[in-house]
């Protein structure tokens, strides 16, 4: 998920978050023919498929919602991501550190920049290395940060699939 598109993901959300109202919709709808004094709606369903398919549509509806509200959160997330790693590299690049891109991970990786020192530099030298000591720090800190937040929208996502599968189950 490090190089989702954090406007693909809003719109996902926005779609499921649409997908939710639309199925709300119909389960008011059916809601009041299920309650009705008949026992089955206008096409000849029975009242208790009737009401069935409000609850699977409520169920349905609330797991749209759900994943929605997940994936709404996770494009914030990659958006705010997006904007430390950036103030990261920034900030590196500026305390005179390498900054190379690193495409299968979260963060750019850093190192010290090439050049010659030597002994009437060890100052200058141990002062770098602390540089990029605090630097690989915040890189750390920001990767764990990013791959906690990954693991809560799987362990989330794992939530609703496991939902909505329990009410396909219930209409077999």
């Amino acid at each position: 998920m490090s190089q989702s598109d954090p406007a693909s993901l809003a719109e996902a959300a926005r779609i499921l978050r649409r997908l939710a109202d639309d199925l709300e919709e119909s389960a008011a709808a059916l809601g009041s023919t299920a309650r009705g004094p008949v026992n089955a709606d206008p096409a000849g369903v029975p009242g208790a498929g009737v009401r069935q398919l409000r609850a699977v549509c409520e169920a349905t509806a609330a797991g749209a919602r759900g994943g929605g509200s997940a994936l709404q959160k996770t494009a914030y997330a990659l958006a705010d991501h997006a904007h430390a790693r950036s103030a990261l590299a920034d900030g590196a690049r500026a305390a005179g550190l390498a900054v190379a891109d690193a495409p299968h991970e979260s963060t750019p990786r850093l190192t010290l920049t090439p050049g010659i020192a030597g002994i009437a530099d060890a100052e200058q030298v141990a002062a770098r290395a602390r540089v990029l000591v605090e630097f690989t720090e915040r890189r750390r800190a920001l990767a764990e940060s990013h791959g906690c937040r990954e693991a809560a929208l799987r362990d989330r996502l794992r939530e609703l699939t496991a939902t909505l599968e329990e009410v396909a189950r219930t209409l077999r």
